[in-house]
């Protein structure tokens, strides 16, 4: 997340924690139990993209259409881990506003499971 859209989602999330709990609940609930329907059915086709994707790049691999520069890759990737810290610098600001509203989200977590189980 960007400062930006950080400061919004926390602007957001305070004007909901000053509404009635049920209200919350019912949000966090309702916002949840939409986004957990729809992870599971986009879910499947993705996992169908992705399994058919990596079938056919180590079908390419195997038929010598692709190679892999490992080397390449290692060095890539230590160049990326390098830059995890500012990562970590900004999850305090989502923990701070999680913390500050606890009702919406544990609220959503549970209609993301709802959800889930109306999806399968």
């Amino acid at each position: 997340m960007t400062d930006q859209s950080l400061v919004k989602a926390t602007a957001v999330a305070n004007s909901v924690s000053k509404r009635a709990p049920c209200t919350q609940l019912v949000m966090g609930t309702g916002g949840g139990l939409v986004t957990g329907y729809c992870t599971i059915k986009l879910g499947k086709f993705l996992a169908l993209a992705m399994g058919g994707g990596i079938l056919l790049i180590q079908l390419f691999v195997e038929l010598g259409y692709v190679r892999v520069d490992w080397q390449k890759i290692v060095a890539e990737m230590e160049g990326r881990l390098a830059g995890t810290t500012q990562h970590l610098e900004r999850s305090q600001g989502v923990r701070l506003m999680v913390g500050s509203n606890a009702r919406l989200y544990t609220s959503f977590i549970g209609g993301v499971f709802l959800g889930i189980g109306i999806a399968i």
